[in-house]
């Protein structure tokens, strides 16, 4: 086995001089001598996530599209800081202060709902087992707009969907709507 020859290189970021196998110099420029000083050299600067306070390195323009809820290290921080914060009024869902309870005939019509569409989402057509919690009921008019819940629980406005494709349609309350 032939070992391939190596080459040095010089940091760009701190000067200090590292050993590359050539072939990885040849195929990949190697400026820099570690991860850090790689991040270090790029053109951008450390900011503080909003969270946790931990630095993130962020390029010129991811600060300047993400400014809106600040920089955030990880997803999990995002998402404790988003329900933290995103909730009520400032949440892009909110549809007025009234609370739904699911009430009376509900999960015998929910279950009459499943059954009639054969545990298949009416959007994308995935099906699933008769016991999947991923299989949602959705009311096509909204439960607020009906006067009792016997009403809006009436089979002919439920309809079965997939999570994604249930949370689709209330993102975007012009999207697609399931006949």
């Amino acid at each position: 086995m032939k070992h391939e020859p190596k080459v040095n290189k010089t940091c760009k970021h701190c000067g200090h001089t590292f050993t590359v196998l050539a072939c990885i110099a040849r195929n990949k420029p190697c400026k820099c001598c570690s991860e850090s000083c790689r991040l270090k050299a790029r053109a951008g600067k450390i900011v503080y996530c909003v969270q946790c306070n931990n630095p993130v390195f962020r390029q010129p323009n991811e600060l300047k599209h993400r400014n809106t809820y600040g920089p955030f290290c990880s997803h999990k921080c995002y998402g404790k800081w988003r329900s933290e914060n995103i909730k009520g009024e400032v949440c892009s869902w909110w549809k007025g202060g009234k609370v739904v309870y699911y009430q009376g005939s509900w999960a015998r019509q929910r279950r009459l709902a499943k059954h009639r569409d054969k545990f298949t989402c009416q959007i994308c057509g995935k099906q699933f087992p008769p016991n999947s919690r991923h299989l949602d009921v959705h009311h096509k008019i909204a439960y607020q707009l009906f006067p009792s819940h016997n009403e809006a629980h009436e089979l002919i406005n439920l309809v079965s969907l997939c999570r994604p494709c249930h949370n689709t349609i209330h993102q975007f309350s012009s999207g697609p709507r399931p006949t």
